[in-house]
């Protein structure tokens, strides 16, 4: 795989739909059961809380990239390019996958970062070479041991 691969880390619009659908479908169950001003509390408290910002290991929108040496870089909206990153863990499901991250030489939970690429956001030829690259880390000993520990 020569060259620089590089994968969005944008969160499609059809994942914000989708929640506000199970949300308003959830309040709506919630107004059928409960008393109107209980509804408003919650409906008001649950905007609050999806208006807080994100973890500070999660990075919101940005770029994945992998250098042709296999250096893994995280080019963040909220922070500068963090590169020499080495994946800990990968979660492969059919429409996204989440990496957790390390930063070079450091296994404190204060430096990891967790990303979540989504399959509808990048080209097939893209999501292919990502899921082909998080194939080959299970063989990797870095990589075992990381996840042994």
């Amino acid at each position: 795989m020569p060259g620089i691969c590089a994968w969005p880390l944008d969160r499609p619009r059809w994942v914000g739909f989708l929640l506000c659908g199970l949300g308003a479908v959830g309040l709506g169950g919630l107004a059928y059961c409960l008393p109107f001003t209980c509804v408003v509390i919650i409906a008001l408290s649950l905007s609050w809380v999806g208006r807080r910002r994100l973890p500070a290991g999660v990075a919101a929108t940005g770029r994945l990239s992998v250098n042709p040496d296999g250096q893994w870089e995280l080019a963040s909206a909220r922070s500068a390019c963090v590169r020499g990153l080495r994946p800990a863990r990968a979660w492969l499901a059919p429409a996204w996958v989440t990496i957790r991250f390390c930063g070079a030489g450091a296994d404190s939970k204060d430096t990891m970062q967790q990303v979540t690429i989504w399959k509808s956001s990048v080209s097939p030829e893209a999501w292919r070479q990502l899921r082909v690259r998080l194939a080959g880390l299970g063989a990797r000993p870095a990589f075992v041991a990381a996840r042994a520990g």
